[in-house]
């Protein structure tokens, strides 16, 4: 879900999150993992890029990626356990 540099989640998020299964509902499972791989990878390549100074708690790049790794991955991660359980 997208989320600004201040941590909570934008307005839009709700419909975002509903918008989003609904469109890959027809997917396969093999498509939807690589696409998540590659859209992780991505993230990883991009938050390797900002200067390590830029990761102190209270800087943008650090509230950028915690709250769009760590904290997003607690908020969904029982979604995927249960998903991937009824596999």
């Amino acid at each position: 879900a997208p989320r600004g540099p201040e941590g909570p989640p934008s307005p839009d998020v709700p419909p975002w999150n509903a918008r989003s299964p609904a469109a890959k509902k027809s997917a396969a499972p093999a498509d939807i993992l690589t696409e998540l791989e590659a859209s992780h990878a991505a993230f990883m390549r991009a938050a390797a890029a900002v200067p390590e100074e830029r990761y102190v708690p209270g800087k943008t790049a650090y509230k950028i990626v915690d709250f769009n790794s760590r904290h997003h991955y607690q908020e969904h991660g029982g979604q995927i356990e249960a998903w991937r359980a009824g596999r």
